[in-house]
């Protein structure tokens, strides 16, 4: 690509002149131009300036150009009235507050004279206003300004055929905080609920959990990921570090600065509750209270008059039978005995 060019060797190419704007944004580290029959003219110039500076390794070259019919070189060269444009913008510093208007002039000093304009960011529907009050001075006129010029460059640039010359001012414009993303939570190395905000000044931001204060720590904080080039705009996420489900609820972004704020909310929900109760809850009882009956059990429920008769009942069940047992075990004991010693045997006969 030619904007990466570095090296470039032009020499012994019958060259007359040689504009400075072929070269103005590439960034050569080496030009060769020895040989070439430049004629001295104010065109010249930057290539003086280039050798003083040594710039692209021109002050190791001797470069001469002709002078009528004399060849002289370029270094001695004296090249009247011929130098690069002079450009100075007014005022140098711009604080404004969102709505308001503003002058910028800038001021051209060249010789030979210069052509001047604006470079302008490309922003909204701001209404920009450039007026030419003469060869040297330029007004831009800003009405009603929004903060899709906050630390945007202006800049005025100037060139003739010596070179170019060019100033810019950043605008500094205040207006209150506004929320411009509210995601919701992605899982990453933890899980993050991503935001952008802007406001000048920078506003501070804090978090509301269902409604109330979120005291952030260790496991739950706010991770600024970037600040946004030439801008206040802030990209961030509020970093959960391994939620549960009593982290689920609703999360407020406030944000907040001297000129107003601004919320706005999001749902997270990172797992489901894996108890039928939630354990801030006592835990049910899982037996009824007396005197009520448990729908969800089968059956019949017995009452307190019930309870009691059945345990009377089985105590005088328990109590006949011992008495029974008793009363068989002497029975047996007494029928034992008669069969052992009430049998008369035959006595041998003789």
């Amino acid at each position: 690509m030619l904007r990466d060019l570095r090296n470039l060797n032009l020499s012994s190419n019958a060259l007359q002149s040689l504009s400075w704007k072929t070269f103005q944004h590439l960034p050569l580290q080496e030009l060769i131009l020895v040989g070439n029959p430049f004629n001295c003219s104010c065109g010249l110039r930057w290539l003086q300036l280039w050798q003083n500076s040594s710039r692209a390794e021109l002050g190791n070259q001797s470069l001469e150009c002709w002078e009528g019919n004399v060849l002289v070189p370029l270094g001695n060269q004296v090249l009247h009235t011929c130098d690069p444009p002079t450009v100075l913008i007014e005022p140098s510093e711009v604080w404004l507050r969102q709505g308001d208007s503003v002058n910028l002039t800038c001021h051209i000093s060249a010789d030979p004279p210069a052509t001047a304009h604006w470079v302008l960011p490309r922003v909204g529907p701001e209404l920009l206003v450039v007026t030419k009050l003469s060869d040297w001075e330029i007004v831009l006129e800003i009405k009603n300004i929004s903060s899709n010029l906050n630390h945007k460059d202006l800049t005025c640039r100037a060139e003739n055929a010596a070179g170019l010359a060019e100033d810019s001012v950043m605008l500094n414009v205040t207006f209150p905080p506004v929320i411009l993303l509210l995601d919701q939570a992605i899982p990453q190395h933890s899980w993050c609920i991503p935001f952008s905000v802007d406001g000048n000044p920078i506003p501070s931001i804090q978090w509301l959990f269902n409604g109330t204060a979120l005291v952030e720590g260790l496991y739950i904080h706010t991770l600024i990921m970037e600040y946004e080039h030439n801008s206040t705009i802030v990209h961030g996420c509020l970093q959960l570090n391994r939620p549960t489900h009593v982290n689920n609820g609703n999360y407020t972004l406030v944000v907040h600065n001297p000129l107003g704020s601004a919320s706005r909310s999001v749902q997270g929900r990172f797992m489901d509750n894996p108890f039928s109760f939630s354990p801030e809850e006592p835990i049910p009882d899982l037996l009824p209270a007396p005197g009520t009956r448990n729908s969800s059990l089968e059956g019949p429920v017995e009452t307190t008059d019930e309870h009691t008769f059945g345990v009377s009942v089985a105590v005088a069940l328990a109590v006949f039978a011992c008495l029974s047992l008793s009363v068989m075990l002497i029975l047996l004991n007494k029928c034992g005995r008669r069969s052992k010693f009430g049998i008369n045997r035959e006595s041998p006969q003789p």
